[in-house]
Formats: structure tokens, sequence, C-alpha cells
């Protein structure tokens, strides 16, 4: 595989978004710690609360516990952390250099720590623990929501600050295509530097030309400018030149936005999120890393899962096999060519939920 040493940035980009997740429900724990065990208002507050929701515990909790939380909190704030990080990267609230355009994740933080809060519910009302105060809880995430805005947004400050200071952590990108939409995006970039990205070179995209006779070019400029990233913004190109460019910035490293009405289908039926310019999805694939040291350990671990919920799950698709077979005609087993991973072509198989032949039929 082709790998041509790109200039430096952060690798991790997600590393510095969860140490400002470690450092909020640390925040909020010691803040909730002081409030609940160490001002009087705290506890006047925390005796209503739970009053309100009809919990048990109210008015002074005792030295033990206050001693427990203490000496347990780094157990604890690690827990919370680590629950929330898993719940956060569900969300897509770990998107490295996804997104141009700064996102309203407000929302999504504060659903998860909810989730958060009825995991933890979930697991006190199991085991019959009546040694926590669910009080105490509550306003640890309630507050971590707020804190974790404020921590994100000034680690992202620092970040801006630094790669204005001293030119860390900088992404070269190459930006194809004319007309408004580029101009747009180019406008964007060079106002906002969003995560450290910047145009170092601009290609036009000539429709008078076969694109077959500009992709050599494009493929050359890559190397030539050394750049990180590719944005193309030819709303315009087809399918198949999309995949040109996909597969060559696979080969070369390189991650690559497309701004195309063609993918309209990802943000509007798939849901996925994306960035909009003029009206017009830009859709970011992200480069696989270099090498391939690291995918023949995770192939293994994938297949040995896969094989082992096989087995699990057995009982579970025969029974849901059976039902198609007993309710409708035709197999229970639908199966299509599909495309995978480096373009390669595999056999998918999927339950039938739909009539018999109606791929045909379309």
């Amino acid at each position: 595989m082709l790998y041509v040493r790109k200039a430096e940035h952060f690798k991790r980009l997600w590393l510095f978004q969860i140490a400002a997740d470690l450092a909020a429900v640390a925040a909020s724990y010691y803040t909730t710690y002081f409030m609940r065990l160490h001002s009087e208002w705290g506890e006047a507050f925390f005796t209503l609360l739970n009053r309100t929701f009809g919990f048990r515990e109210t008015g002074d909790l005792g030295e033990d516990l206050e001693v427990f939380y203490f000496t347990s909190a780094p157990r604890i704030i690690l827990l919370i952390t680590a629950t929330l990080i898993v719940l956060y990267a569900l969300a897509g609230l770990y998107p490295g250099r996804r997104f141009l355009k700064p996102r309203l994740d407000s929302w999504s933080i504060a659903v998860a720590n909810a989730e958060a809060l009825t995991i933890f519910f979930g697991y006190f009302y199991l085991r019959r623990n009546i040694f926590h105060p669910r009080s105490f809880f509550i306003l640890v995430l309630f507050l971590n929501a707020f804190y974790t805005v404020l921590f994100r947004s000034l680690i992202e400050n620092l970040l801006r600050r630094i790669r204005r200071k001293w030119g860390v952590d900088r992404v070269p990108a190459l930006l194809f295509g004319t007309g408004e939409a580029a101009e747009s995006i180019r406008a964007f970039i060079e106002n906002y530097r969003p995560h450290g990205i910047h145009i170092a070179v601009q290609m036009p995209y000539d429709p008078a030309v076969p694109f077959a006779q500009q992709f050599p070019a494009l493929e050359k400029a890559l190397t030539e400018h050394d750049v990180n990233m590719l944005i193309s913004a030819v709303p315009t190109l087809p399918l198949e030149q999309i995949m040109e460019i996909l597969t060559m910035t696979d080969r070369r490293i390189v991650s690559v936005k497309i701004l195309s009405n063609n993918l309209s289908v990802i943000p509007m039926r798939a849901r996925q999120p994306t960035d909009f310019f003029k009206g017009i999805p830009l859709v970011h694939f992200e480069s696989p890393p270099p090498g391939e040291k690291y995918g023949e350990p995770w192939r293994v671990v994938s297949i040995v899962t896969g094989w082992l919920a096989l087995l699990l799950l057995a009982p579970v698709m025969a029974a849901i096999a059976l039902t198609i077979r007993l309710t409708s005609r035709g197999p229970a087993i639908f199966s299509q060519e599909r495309i995978g991973a480096k373009g390669k072509h595999f056999t998918m198989y999927k339950f039938r939920t739909m009539y018999d032949q109606a791929d045909e039929l379309r």
C-alpha cells in the first residue's frame, strides 16, 4: 500500500474531548460532594430534593458516607466517566474532524447524562442498594451536563489558541472544484480554520473536460502538496467518479469530504449528521490508518466475536426463519452482492422482510 508522509497533526483529536469529559465529571462530583456534605444550604437543598422525589435520605448523611465519598472519589469518577464515554461515543460526540461547522451538542450531552443516571438507578434497584443517596447522583449528572459543555468549549478554545500561536495541528487541504459552493467552503475555512484545517491549494474543475483527464492531475496534486485532506466541491459529480476519488484517497491515506447532491441519501435517509453548504451535504470519509499491522488483530477479533454471536443467537435466528417461512412464500434468507472494504465484493445474507423476488420486480 502506498503511504505518503503527511504534515504533523493531532491524529486522535478525541483524546482532548475525553480529557474535558473526565475533568467535567470530576468537577461535578466534587461540587456535589461539598454541597451535600459541607454546606448548610446544600443540606437544606438536598432535603427538599429528597422529599420532592420521595427518596428516603434527608438531612445529615453521617460521617461514614462522607468518608466513603471522599476516599472512593477516583473510582466513582472513573466509573461515571467510562459509562459516559460509551454513551457519548454512541451519540457521535467524538467526531474528530468530521464536521467543519460547529455542532450544538448540548442536547445530546444532556440525553447521555440522563441515560447514565437511568443505568445507575437500574443498578441500585437490581442490587437493592440503599447505601448510596439517589439525590447525590442526580445532582452529579445534572451538573455534569453543564460542566461538559463548558469544558469542551474551553478545550476547543485552547486548541485554537495553540494552533494560532505555535502553528501545530495544521491540516492542509486540497479544495477540488470551482463555483459558488466551492467558494463558500473556502471562505468558511479561511475565516474559522476549523480543527486546524486550511486550504493549501485549490484545483479547478472544468465540466467541459472529461473527468478521466482531470483525475491524474488531482492525484498528482495530492502528492506534490503533501495534504492531509481532500475536499471535493463538485455537486454534480456522478457516483462512479466519487468512488474513484474515494478509492484513490483511501490508497493515499487522505481523509476526504465530498460535496454532492448524489449523497443526500446519507443525511436524509440514513440520518447521518453532515455539514451543509448551499443546501448540499458535505459528507466526510475518514482515511484508514497506514499499513496493515492493526488490521489483522481486529479482523481476528471480529471473526471470533461474530461466530460467538452467531452460536448464541442461533435458536432465536432459527425461530425467526421459521416464522418467515410459515407466514409468507419464498425463502427465509435473502442474499445480495454488495461492495465491502477496499472495494471487494461479498455476498450479504439477511432475513427476508419483503415479498419473494421483490428486487427483481423493482
